[in-house]
């Protein structure tokens, strides 16, 4: 009952609270603007701080494939499926960038992209590749890519049929991130005594990687023949680190930080307007059509009402996508 009259006191009018809700008092409203405000505000160095390390990267294989058909989609293109052997290719490809310390289509010996291709035993009819490093999730790597006409041309070229992506983890230029490489492909047609004979003559390269994200940006096309073999098996990439149970209680933790923490802040906030808006309108309600008591002081309580539902959409608009921009990290791109 004690409960039940303490919300009926901070949300609703009646009696108990001189048919005025504690939670539109000016009193109220700055203790708890002030409490979110705290609360956003722990959000910036958050973000700055995990940013710098691998914990904040929230780059996921599935995300970007899901962002690249949703673009595909609604321009009436096929969606492109995943195949293991692009996966396996750009992973080689990913392996060979942070062991040489480059960032190019082209390795320093001057191999060209298509090179990962042929060695996976992928044989394609149509090639392309894009290439990201330095940024911190899914979707600025995305819109990068779009806002690039190369890498934006490999995204919605009609004659990809597949993709492969690889997202792996090191070193690049004395700082630890994560590299990701999109591989397309459409392969080519061969004939079935071919097809036995390349079965017959392939041989797996065997790999290992992590899965997960951060990044730099490049893409590049190609209308070299050969031929591929594709299967719908998947091409799990994985990496076995031993770590203790504190570490792993750590990490869990950062990661809820870094990725969750603005979300559940943003719906306190959207769950605050909603309750304003409804307590607000239930006491104008009741005070002109029920209780005709008119003891509301509408000319103090309208511009404070507006002035706190403003900062509370100025805070969503602030969210983590927002702040991310403003973080000092390396973006690169050029097309190929």
């Amino acid at each position: 009952m004690n409960i039940l009259r303490f919300f009926k006191k901070t949300f609703f009018p009646c009696v108990e609270n001189n048919y005025f809700p504690l939670f539109l008092k000016e009193k109220f409203l700055n203790l708890y603007l002030i409490l979110l405000l705290i609360l956003k505000i722990f959000t910036i160095p958050l973000i700055f701080s995990i940013s710098k390390t691998v914990f904040f990267a929230d780059i996921h294989k599935p995300t970007l494939i899901n962002f690249l058909n949703f673009e595909r989609k609604i321009r009436g293109l096929p969606p492109l499926s995943e195949n293991p052997l692009l996966n396996q290719s750009a992973y080689l490809k990913a392996k060979d960038i942070l062991e040489k310390d480059y960032f190019s289509h082209f390795s320093p010996e001057g191999i060209s992209p298509w090179y990962w291709f042929k060695l996976t035993g992928y044989e394609y009819q149509f090639a392309g590749e894009n290439l990201a490093i330095g940024f911190l999730d899914s979707k600025e790597v995305h819109e990068a890519w779009m806002s690039s006409p190369s890498h934006r041309q490999n995204i919605l070229n009609p004659n990809y049929k597949e993709i492969g992506i690889a997202v792996l983890k090191g070193e690049f230029n004395g700082s630890e991130v994560y590299v990701v490489v999109q591989h397309f492909g459409s392969p080519k047609v061969v004939l079935a005594e071919d097809k036995e004979k390349f079965t017959q003559n392939q041989t797996s390269i065997p790999i290992s990687t992590p899965t997960e994200t951060n990044i730099k940006i490049q893409p590049s096309t190609s209308t070299e023949g050969t031929t591929s073999i594709g299967n719908t098996s998947t091409f799990a990439l994985t990496e076995k680190e031993q770590i203790s149970p504190f570490q792993k209680i750590t990490f869990n933790l950062v990661k809820f930080l870094a990725l969750r923490y603005t979300s559940i802040l943003n719906v306190i906030i959207y769950f605050t307007l909603a309750i304003l808006i409804f307590s607000l309108s239930l006491t104008i309600f009741c005070d002109i059509f029920i209780y005709r008591k008119f003891v509301i002081d509408y000319k103090e309580l309208i511009p404070r009402w507006v002035s706190f539902c403003l900062i509370l959409i100025l805070f969503l608009y602030l969210d983590q996508s927002k702040l991310i921009q403003i973080i000092p990290h390396k973006l690169i791109i050029h097309g190929f």
